[in-house]
Parts: structure tokens; sequence; C-alpha cells
């Protein structure tokens, strides 16, 4: 589906009118280039109408296709609509991960500073088992110095765990942030 990366999205329009005319229906990885082309060009909304077009035809989203949709709704500043989608993610069968789901989501809510909605989230993470990645740590610290003292909490495992690398360094970093955040307020 070269055409929606070609930013062609008017030709890819009129092929997949001809495609429904003719009964010939995409599958997901079509469905998925698609809906990451309007996506990227900022055409939310044609992009959500593939998305209902896929539960229409019985075509299951992967987690490919819920992070373009993701993505794409908060580059548009719809975060209600993009916490919608990561909530229905689970109930439709497929788990989202903190790697692209939450940290686009969490970023985005970060830069528009809706830190009770970043605190949300966490929560769903920790109650959702998905764990944070240092990309993670290092965007909500700086963003707000309540959220960041109150995230360790919310975050910590229950069980002693093996740390990686990564988390090594974000633990590691956390009070000098911490004490940054603290000196710039």
């Amino acid at each position: 589906m070269g055409i929606s990366k070609a930013k062609r999205l008017e030709e890819a329009k009129t092929v997949l009118e001809d495609m429904s005319k003719v009964g010939t229906y995409l599958d997901h990885v079509a469905y998925s280039a698609l809906i990451d082309g309007f996506m990227k060009q900022g055409c939310v909304d044609e992009a959500l109408k593939l998305k209902d077009e896929m539960f229409v035809n019985g075509v299951k989203l992967n987690v490919f296709t819920y992070i373009s949709i993701i993505f794409g709704l908060c580059r548009a500043h719809r975060f209600e609509e993009a916490i919608g989608v990561l909530t229905g993610m689970k109930e439709r069968g497929t788990p989202p991960d903190v790697y692209c789901c939450y940290s686009s989501l969490i970023i985005g809510l970060c830069k528009e500073k809706k830190m009770e909605q970043v605190q949300s989230m966490l929560i769903q993470m920790k109650n959702n088992g998905v764990k944070p990645n240092a990309l993670l740590y290092c965007k909500i610290l700086p963003s707000s110095q309540v959220v960041a003292a109150s995230f360790l909490p919310i975050l910590a495992p229950t069980e002693p765990c093996a740390i990686n690398k990564e988390q090594q360094i974000a633990f590691h970093e956390l009070p000098i942030a911490l004490t940054s955040i603290e000196l710039n307020m």
C-alpha cells in the first residue's frame, strides 16, 4: 500500500471505493498501512472511518494499527478519544504495550500538561501489568513535580524483581531529576 505512504490519499480513497464496489476487501495489513498514512497526513476522521470499517468487515486490529490511531489522535489533541481507543484495545483482545501505546498517549498528555490524566494512565498501566520503560520515566519526570513524586509508588513493583540496565539508569537518575524539578519550581 505504497499509495498512502506517498501522500496520495485521494488516490487511495478512490482505490478503496473501487475495491468495495467489486466486493474486494482489505486485510489487516492494508488497513493498517492506510490508517497510518491517513493519520500521518492529519486525516484523522478518514482513518477512524477505516477503523470502523475494519470492525464491520470482521478484520481484527493489531497493535500496530492501534499505535497509529493512538499516536494520530494525540497529534490531533484528541486525547479523550485516544484514551477510549487504548481502553478498547484490551476489551477487543489486544493488550496495549508500554513502548508505543501507553508512551504515545502519556507523552502527549505530558506535553499538554494534563497531569491528572497522566496519573490515571500510570495507574491503568500498573493495573494491566504493564511496566514503564526509561523513555517514559524521562518524559514524565520533567513534566510535573507532583506526578514525578507520586508515580514511583504507583508503578513500583509489589514483589522483588530483576531490573534491567535501562531501568537501572532511570532509577539512578530519579533523585537527580526530582532535585532539578524542585529547583526549577
